[in-house]
């Protein structure tokens, strides 16, 4: 079952609050590349984009939130030759190994975990890649929800957050000690982020054996 295992808890870990901060200002930071709209305005728009998993995979997903986890460029293969949008690498190159792989769709696709269109739901779709990957954690996403799955342990998300929401709820917050306050206001929230953050952490799969 691939879970970090054998974990050292080491002090330069960052903290729930400093990285759900770092995420919520790499969303605000992020603007449309066609539009120049920041993520607000951009998702605000009925109906949303449609065909734009693309953008949202070089720009946001890959130089926003995945830096948030603490993945370097070379630890994200963009577009593989087995078609995975994004997958995580781990960092050590003598026991290089895929950690996730990430699956994006189109910002006009919304409830990613309910929806199906033809004959594959997208979690049926991530689950078949990660089969073909050898590997159990993927995440799935549209720029705003974030699904997180262990398919070893199931089919439903480990946990499930909206970026948005994030975004939103730390907008003018520039302190981890007022993040952790506003984030204990919203339990849910905090419970997914730290769920993700225990999975995703790529300098936690660097203390693994």
């Amino acid at each position: 079952m691939q879970q970090p295992s054998n974990i050292v808890e080491i002090p330069q870990f960052t903290s729930l609050a400093t990285f759900a901060l770092n995420l919520a200002q790499a969303c605000i930071s992020w603007r449309a590349p066609e539009s120049g709209e920041d993520i607000f305005a951009y998702f605000a728009h009925l109906p949303h984009h449609s065909g734009d998993e693309h953008g949202l995979r070089a720009t946001l997903i890959r130089e926003r939130i995945l830096p948030a986890f603490h993945y370097t460029p070379d630890q994200v293969q963009y577009e593989s030759r087995e078609r995975f949008d994004l997958a995580l690498w781990s960092h050590d190159q003598q026991n290089k190994r895929r950690i996730a792989i990430v699956e994006t769709k189109s910002s006009a696709v919304r409830n990613l975990t309910a929806i199906r269109r033809g004959r594959e739901a997208p979690a049926e779709q991530l689950e078949r890649y990660l089969m073909q990957a050898g590997i159990y954690m993927g995440i799935l996403t549209n720029g705003d929800e974030w699904h997180l799955f262990d398919f070893a342990a199931g089919r439903e998300p480990l946990a499930s957050f909206s970026l948005i929401e994030l975004a939103s709820l730390l907008q003018h917050v520039t302190t981890p000690e007022d993040a952790e306050q506003q984030l204990r206001a919203q339990p849910l929230l905090q419970q997914a982020l730290a769920i993700n953050f225990y999975y995703l952490n790529a300098r936690r799969w660097e203390q693994t054996d």
